[in-house]
């Protein structure tokens, strides 16, 4: 692989103990999710990972540990560039004249905007500390913020982001006593929602053993002896997804990720130091078990789903909503869409959308092995039988995201190839126990 400088400036920010990620091809937002919590990902990883076009991060707070401090940012984000004088005197009196001291990055959206990096003596929360209102405005980032680094490319502008301080000593500052700015008193109050009434937590070690869930054996390794795992707290949030996904309870789930002896098992006592058990499982449960039953409990997803009124179009709309289905491809007109005409991210566009531009036949499973494989030109290549990696669904989801505005889970652009493959998989289960009937073709045979 050909060395590129966003490769090359991702090794040596790494190697100053900084949290590198990577940001999707010109874009602000990282590759991977889960990306908020995690320890720093290993150069190693990082490496594998890459591919040409990509742009650079970097998490601040814990990730980015620089002696016994950590690497935060001051955001100067100047929203109309006749306020630039103004927003740099503020920052220039809030760091007392001491600016150019700072490793500073000119961002890519123009207008002076910058980022200014320091050392914090602890992880802080974000906070807004001065601005005006759609003029400009300065913050503070550390604990669970990400920052996009030179040369990246910028969405918008698509011009590249420029050390105009390059790294090398981080000023030490601490802004705790720094007050967040106020709400101004033009702006009406948002009414606070009520405050879900937390149950108690109580957790009671289950009589479950690793060997007895039907989960994946990669995942099953992963969780024993640590196979395939770069980021031993970051593979936490997947391990869990997979065993409540398995029908495991919650106890169950504790049970197998607080048991020392497995590879995982031992990553929550670390995090929450401790040797007691329920203080581990406590530790585990609020910081990634919770994130997936939540995200799991209907309830809580459509507690505060918005519900669409009826919108009336006018003459004028109805015009311009006809003169855009009439310029577009007649298939277009079968999308799903949104009251103000988005497309709507659903199974049933996104194959509608695959099919009509790449072809009916672009992907396919192929029976034999049970993998999903690529048949088509692509924008990013030329593909006949090759099999379906992450990257390419990364580079297929990027695509959706620029060319229809919106980008599909990986469970909606596949999951037709994988209910065709549960198919397949029960009917070569009945066929190898005699209990298809006569006729029954598989793979070119049939059973007589």
């Amino acid at each position: 692989m050909q060395l590129t400088n966003t490769f090359k400036e991702a090794r040596r920010l790494h190697q100053m103990g900084m949290g590198v990620l990577w940001i999707k091809p010109k874009s602000k937002a990282p590759v991977e999710s889960g990306w908020t919590s995690g320890e720093r990902q290993a150069w190693k990883y990082l490496s594998e990972t890459y591919y040409e076009g990509l742009n650079v991060g970097v998490r601040l707070g814990e990730p980015s540990k620089i002696g016994d401090n950590y690497l935060a940012c001051i955001d100067v984000d100047i929203k109309d560039p006749a306020f630039r004088k103004l927003a740099l005197a503020k920052l220039s009196e809030l760091v007392g004249g001491k600016e150019k001291d700072f490793p500073t990055v000119m961002s890519g959206g123009g207008n002076g905007s910058r980022h200014l990096y320091f050392a914090s003596p602890a992880p802080f929360k974000m906070k807004t500390i001065a601005k005006e209102k759609d003029k400009w405005e300065i913050a503070i980032y550390s604990a669970g913020r990400q920052m996009v680094l030179p040369p990246s490319v910028h969405p918008v502008t698509e011009k590249p982001y420029q050390w105009v301080s390059p790294p090398g000593d981080f000023p030490l500052y601490d802004f705790s006593e720094v007050p967040s700015v106020s709400v101004s008193k033009t702006s009406a109050p948002k009414p606070k929602a009520p405050a879900e009434k937390e149950e108690p937590f109580v957790f009671t070690p289950s009589p479950i053993h690793i060997d007895d869930i039907k989960i994946s054996d990669a995942m099953k390794d992963a969780i024993v002896v640590g196979a395939g795992v770069t980021d031993r707290s970051g593979y936490l949030l997947p391990a869990c997804s997979a065993l409540v996904g398995a029908g495991l309870s919650q106890d169950e789930v504790l049970t197998i990720l607080t048991e020392r002896k497995l590879f995982l098992g031992a990553c929550a006592y670390d995090h929450a130091r401790t040797d007691d058990r329920a203080r581990a499982a406590y530790w585990l449960y609020r910081y990634t078990l919770k994130k997936v039953l939540d995200e799991r409990n209907a309830k809580k997803i459509f507690a505060a789903a918005p519900i669409e009124e009826p919108v009336l179009l006018s003459i004028e709309e109805q015009a311009a909503q006809d003169e855009e289905l009439s310029a577009g491809p007649r298939w277009t007109r079968e999308l799903d869409r949104t009251k103000d005409w988005s497309i709507r991210s659903t199974m049933k566009n996104c194959k509608t959308i695959l099919q009509n531009v790449f072809g009916p036949s672009c992907f396919k499973l192929n029976e034999f092995s049970l993998t999903e494989e690529m048949h088509a030109e692509f924008p990013w290549g030329k593909f006949s039988g090759k099999e379906l990696h992450d990257i390419d669904i990364t580079m297929l989801k990027d695509w959706f995201a620029k060319t229809w505005r919106f980008e599909p889970a990986d469970e909606k652009l596949f999951r037709r190839f994988r209910l065709s493959l549960t198919k397949i998989v029960i009917t070569r289960l009945r066929h190898g126990l005699g209990l298809c009937p006569r006729g029954t073709k598989l793979k070119g045979s049939t059973r007589s």
